[in-house]
């Protein structure tokens, strides 16, 4: 520990990354621990990347006011381009939004279990986060009881993954509206980062909220997690805020080119996720069959299962087959749960028959 560190540090518990084994198990390996997407990129977003790279100013620091990119997201979010910003990933807007609006012992709640990063960056800037968990079986929150709770804990951001990692449950337009009406004071972060798998956005409220910030990805469906690209949607003075901190220059100039790339082919896209919300539901079914496994619906591109039996019995098998799920028995409430990425059939059909034969054993 240096002893330049700040003194908060003392006390933070770093977000855990999991396992990144999946890097050094080969080419013939299923990754289905991130929930990135199993789909390479289309030829016209490669051939887009390579003109760059052949012909591009990439000597050059990245454009800092891409309005061409904004515009475009601004469309395929039914929002207007005051509404929209964009980050190098949506990690970093996380950063920046610690910067713009966490000041040291505020209140932060997130909904839990959940995605520990932004956890972490805030405990770091000095505040104080406290995880909202359900009780029930089934880990979803009681949105009734969390408007009541609200006005107890008082807390200035509440933070929500909706559809929710790692449990894949969606929580409704009229549930969050609620919350955004019932409490004006507290500013909200909803995490989209799974929306296109579930087809439900509260996009619709940021215009209209100013207590309102929606985080999205370029990371999963849209399949460019290696470029980390990601953006919010708000209230146009939310986005006055977070501008006045953004480093408009950390989004590299290829991640621009990808992100843009893909927003104008979004038909291979689109397809690939009706093909993985299809094989979602075939997997779920398919795990029903056995007593060991017992998947929580999903509305993004995972599926949460409790194991009745070990985890690290199904873990280890499948990593000797190279194939890497997420362990999340790290976690008192979810110490008997993995989560299984969801790809397009050739990748399920290798899961499956992988879990047959472990089935067999």
């Amino acid at each position: 520990m240096s002893r330049f560190e700040k003194t908060q540090l003392n006390k933070l518990t770093p977000y855990r990354l999991s396992s990144h084994k999946a890097w050094s198990a080969g080419s013939k390996t299923l990754k289905l621990d991130w929930n990135e997407s199993t789909k390479s990129l289309s030829d016209n977003v490669k051939q887009a990347l390579v003109e760059e790279i052949t012909n591009g100013n990439l000597n050059w620091y990245p454009n800092v006011d891409n309005n061409q990119l904004r515009r475009a997201i601004a469309q395929y979010s039914n929002v207007d381009d005051s509404n929209v910003q964009y980050f190098a990933s949506s990690d970093a807007l996380h950063e920046y939004i610690a910067l713009a609006f966490v000041e040291k012992s505020d209140r932060i709640l997130i909904i839990g279990p959940t995605y520990d990063n932004f956890r972490a960056v805030v405990a770091a800037a000095g505040a104080n986060a406290k995880f909202y968990n359900s009780s029930d079986e089934s880990l979803q929150i009681d949105i009734a009881q969390l408007n009541i709770d609200l006005q107890l804990i008082n807390p200035k951001v509440v933070y929500l993954v909706n559809p929710n990692n790692p449990t894949g449950h969606q929580y409704s337009k009229e549930a969050i509206e609620s919350l955004l009406i019932s409490h004006p004071n507290i500013l909200f972060i909803v995490d989209e980062a799974y929306f296109e798998f579930s087809g439900f956005t509260c996009s619709i409220f940021v215009s209209l909220f100013d207590n309102l910030i929606v985080s999205r990805t370029f990371s999963k469906a849209l399949g460019l997690a290696s470029f980390r690209i990601g953006y919010c949607l708000a209230h146009e003075n939310i986005i006055s805020s977070l501008n006045k901190v953004r480093n408009a220059k950390n989004v590299s100039h290829l991640a621009q080119v990808a992100a843009l790339s893909v927003l104008k082919d979004l038909d291979p896209i689109n397809e690939y996720v009706s093909e993985v919300v299809e094989q979602r539901e075939s997997f779920i079914e398919f795990l029903q069959q056995f007593s060991r496994y017992s998947p929580l619906p999903s509305s993004a591109n995972f599926v949460f299962v409790k194991m009745n039996s070990p985890v690290n019995d199904l873990t280890s098998f499948l990593e000797n087959k190279n194939i890497f799920i997420r362990d999340y028995s790290h976690l008192d409430i979810t110490k008997d749960y993995v989560r299984f990425t969801i790809g397009n059939a050739q990748v399920m059909n290798s899961v499956k028959a992988a879990i047959l034969e472990f089935e067999n054993l």
